[in-house]
Formats: structure tokens, sequence, C-alpha cells
């Protein structure tokens, strides 16, 4: 598996590499999809280019356009499954290289923003595009997105390259979550974030990753993930729910190093110990979302009248299936009228339900195509 930034490239040698004297030694340099793919050739495996979008407009030090030039590398390996190598004309063991790369097990897979908006409108249009998959490939995929995403690689290619492009081409919406995902989502990052300090202080190494304290449980109450979950934004995905609960990461930190948090002597050595106790008890501390004075708070015990978080979103969870079942799957007659009425005039006034079958985690709120 390949992750490409997209936004990080900055001209076409970064992908592919370049020939700077015919093939003469030391004249050529790998670009580090082409080196990646050279190793693997044969092999399935996954290339993943984030914000692939971020391609258009872009040009080098020289102020040379390179989208074009990028596409264009791009449609060779898209449609014949073989990539011309740039790179060193010798290998690491000195022998001649083969002057192509075979990509023909290789699955592309390009995130954009492209048709962003359209998505979120359609969505909020119609409730129905949460139930069926082949209505939405109908009227959402085929009708709305299918368009604008050709009329971006028409700016770049051929009608015959595009026409060849389009058969091999599979375009996947990510729609906006619904509340019930929303909730799920903001327990999950809350627990992601959370969990690092069951671990010991990490105070050398790499700063990023450090950790000021550790060896304690800080858990999370109703309130706080119902108010993480409020904050979700359609255009920005699943980000902003994260970028939150950092927030507040930093906010319990900075009461741990201003001792606002009552610890006592013998749980401020737990703590800061870059050592796993062998015994003693936990430390535990909750984030706790006040509604009546809005803000975020901490304390050494569950606030009074809250529900245990390991059991909050259980029934939420179990009315969501995997992202494979609930996304992808093609759903039956009785999938589908056994959740909601059905829509027998085509004026998508069907009533949506809880228990949606939808997407995956969407971290960036790019659209996956």
């Amino acid at each position: 598996f390949l992750f490409i930034q997209m936004a990080q490239i900055r001209d076409d040698a970064d992908l592919f590499g370049q020939n700077l004297g015919g093939g003469v030694t030391g004249k050529n340099t790998d670009g580090q999809l082409t080196k990646w793919l050279r190793e693997r050739q044969n092999v399935r495996t996954v290339v993943f280019l984030d914000e692939f979008e971020k391609v258009n407009g872009l040009t080098n030090a020289l102020g040379h356009p390179q989208f074009k030039k990028i596409y264009q590398s791009f449609l060779t390996p898209w449609q014949e499954g073989k990539l011309t190598d740039r790179g060193p004309t010798k290998g690491a063991n000195g022998q001649a290289k083969t002057p192509e790369i075979d990509c023909s097990q290789v699955t592309w897979i390009l995130t954009s923003n492209w048709g962003q908006d359209k998505i979120i409108e359609f969505a909020n249009l119609n409730p129905k595009v949460y139930k069926s998959m082949e209505w939405l490939d109908t009227n959402l995929i085929q009708k709305v997105l299918a368009p604008e995403i050709e009329e971006h690689f028409t700016k770049m290619t051929t009608a015959g390259d595009l026409k060849a492009l389009k058969r091999r081409m599979t375009i996947i919406p990510f729609l906006p979550f619904m509340q019930v995902e929303q909730a799920i989502v903001a327990d999950t990052a809350c627990r992601d974030a959370f969990s690092r300090y069951r671990e010991p202080k990490i105070g050398t190494g790499p700063e990023k990753m450090r950790r000021f304290c550790g060896n304690l449980h800080l858990r999370h109450t109703k309130d706080y993930c119902n108010y993480v979950a409020s904050q979700y934004s359609p255009s920005e995905g699943a980000s902003i729910i994260e970028a939150i609960v950092e927030e507040v990461n930093g906010y319990f930190l900075g009461k741990m190093v201003q001792d606002e948090l009552s610890i006592t002597d013998e749980e401020e050595k737990r703590i800061f110990s870059e050592k796993k106790p062998t015994g003693g008890v936990e430390p535990t501390f909750w984030i706790h979302y006040d509604t009546e004075s809005q803000q975020v708070k901490v304390s050494r015990s569950m606030p009074v009248g809250e529900d245990e978080p390991d059991t909050l979103f259980e029934d939420l969870r179990s009315k969501t299936k995997p992202p494979s079942e609930r996304y992808l799957h093609q759903y039956s007659d009785k999938d589908q009228n056994s959740d909601e009425s059905e829509d027998t005039d085509g004026d998508n006034d069907t009533t949506p339900v809880q228990n949606d079958k939808r997407k995956s985690y969407d971290n960036d709120g790019d659209d996956v195509w």
C-alpha cells in the first residue's frame, strides 16, 4: 500500500522520476511512485492518491504548468497497466532494467473534493440516498457526479483516452454522516485519543512521539461526546471532530501542569513514571461538557446523572453495519422494505430510519471516486 499526498507533489519528476541524459549513468533520477512500483511488479498492490484535485494549477520551480503532464503520465498505467521507467538505468544489483514497469496488478484509488457541494445538497434533499445503492448510482453518481468528473479529465486528455478511462473507473461518493454516525465517530475519536494515557510517559525521542504523562485512565461522558458530535461539518468530514478532541487533550494537559486535578503524591509518581506500574490503582479522570455553562470540564469522578460511557453507544453501534456491508452491499428488496416505506411514486418521500447502512470513516472530508 502506497499513500501519496498530492498536495506535496511539486512536479512530474516527484512521481515518475526524470531522464536528463538520454540514459547516461548518473543523469536519471527516481520518482517515489516508479521506485515503489518497480519493486512490486506482478504483485497485487494499492496506490492511494490523496487530494488529487491539488494537481490542478500546479507549476514547477520555473513556473511551468505541470498538471497536464502529470495527468498524461498517469493515463498509460491506468489504461494499459504499464509505466515507462524513467529512473536509473541499472538496478541495485548493477543489472540493466527493463524500460517498462508492470502495473497491471495495481488498484488506483483517488480522493477529491470534486462535487462535494453537490453531494451534500443531494443528501439533504433525498433521504432515500441512505438506503439503496442502486438508486444512489443512478441518481447521484451517474446523473450528478460522473459529468463533473469527466469535465475535469476532459481538460487534459483526448476524447478517446477519456472513453477508455471511463470504462475502468468506479465513482464512490462519501455522504454526510447522519446523526447516529456522528455520535459513533465522536465516541471513537475520544477513545482513540484518550487511550494513549493508559501507557507510561514518554519523555525522550522525537517530539511528536513524546507523552507528558501516562499510567492513567482518561474517560469522557455522554454530554461531552454529544458536544463533539454536534460540531460535525459535512464539508470538513470527521477531521473537525478529531480537531476538537485534540483541543480538549491540550486542555487536560494544561490542568495537569497547573496542578488543578487533586493528584496525590502516590498518583503523581505513577503518572509521571516512564515505566508501567505492576500494581496499585489507576488514577481516573473524566472529560465532561457542562450544558448549562457550555464549557468543557475535567473532574476526578463521573458527574452525577451521567451514563456509563462503556455501554453508551452499544445500542447505536448495533444499528449500523460494517462499512463493507453498509455501503457497498447491494441490498435486497427485503432489506429495503423492512426499514422504510416503499416509494411508489418516485418523489423520494420515504421516511429515513436510524439503522442507515452507509459508508466508511472519511477522515478528511474528501469524496472518494
